[in-house]
């Protein structure tokens, strides 16, 4: 269930196109979010650029990352396309069907004024 959920708010952050997720966690957390999760301890490079940005950081406190922008964006894009497309906003998986993301930029439909 949790991994479910952690999946719509990763998906969630791609479409508002934010390109690293970073966390803090306790020293014996760690490698439940590297193995479960995805994350990796966070590099120097973009350690230097969180410098310039003022974060919450907790004492002994680990801070990992998730890198965003991959294929699997652009994949999840073109299935939310399909589902448009075919006017149900559902796009199909293994053995289930589930609600696409809409796109919140398009006009709303016009309506009759006959009635």
């Amino acid at each position: 269930m949790m991994l479910k959920l952690f999946a719509q708010i990763e998906s969630a952050l791609r479409m508002l196109n934010v390109e690293n997720l970073v966390i803090p966690s306790v020293p014996e957390l760690v490698p439940m979010w590297i193995n479960k999760y995805g994350f990796t301890h966070i590099e120097s490079n973009l350690m230097t650029e969180l410098i310039k940005y003022n974060t919450l950081m907790f004492p002994s406190a680990v801070r990992l990352h998730k890198s965003l922008v991959t294929h699997a964006a652009a994949s999840a894009a073109t299935k939310s396309d399909e589902a448009n497309k075919n006017g149900t906003g559902l796009v199909r998986g293994k053995g289930y069907e589930k609600l696409a993301f809409f796109d919140l930029n398009l006009e709303p439909p016009k309506e009759d004024d006959d009635a």
